[in-house]
């Protein structure tokens, strides 16, 4: 599959999602459910985000939202797995991801083997360097001598984390809201991997 039809598809995936929130009406029991939803809601503007930048090869730009993706994508985890107390962290703004960790703890929470090695110190660098205009986000601007924007789509692959081109996780099916949607990538035609 080329970038453009790889970009289109991944696009009317995101057209899907959103039309899913606007057609479904959310029974929210509690601060969880608000705060999942809400991220699943800012994981949808950033996938729309990402999916309009990469067309017009604005390609750092899309890179460096791939951390703000994680670090929803790990909150919404966070908030169905945690504490009452780490969830009032979270909808205080205080809570602060230990991303030496937390892949660990959610992997055992969900009975995964996807988080840990996903969130590994180089992953986190990478994302770190591109939303923070660093060393890894400029070297791709250079090609030998001329300055030149390379970055091909499949670089966004190159991330483990960034392959996960969906917000589904084990906790989409499972919480108290009366949310049916897939439990699993596969289910919903994204791919993980």
């Amino acid at each position: 599959m080329n970038v453009r039809q790889e970009i289109a598809r991944i696009s009317q995936y995101g057209q899907q999602l959103e039309q899913f929130f606007v057609e479904k009406q959310f029974k929210l029991s509690g601060d969880r459910d608000l705060l999942i939803v809400g991220y699943w809601s800012l994981l949808l503007d950033y996938h729309v985000a990402i999916v309009t930048l990469l067309p017009k090869e604005l390609y750092g730009a899309a890179f460096a939202l791939m951390r703000p993706i994680v670090e929803a994508w790990v909150r919404v985890h966070v908030v169905k797995m945690g504490s009452d107390a780490v969830v009032r962290q979270i909808k205080n703004d205080t809570y602060k991801i230990k991303f030496d960790r937390v892949g660990k703890e959610i992997d055992k929470a969900f009975g995964l083997e996807f988080f840990d090695k996903s969130l590994s110190k180089a992953v986190r660098d990478a994302l770190h360097s591109y939303t923070h205009s660093g060393g890894l986000q400029i070297a791709r601007r250079f090609d030998k001598s001329q300055i030149k924007v390379f970055v091909l789509f499949r670089e966004l692959r190159r991330c483990s984390v960034a392959r996960v081109r969906c917000p589904h996780t084990p906790v989409s099916g499972r919480f108290k809201s009366g949310v049916s949607a897939p439990t699993d990538a596969t289910s919903c035609g994204c791919q993980i991997g």
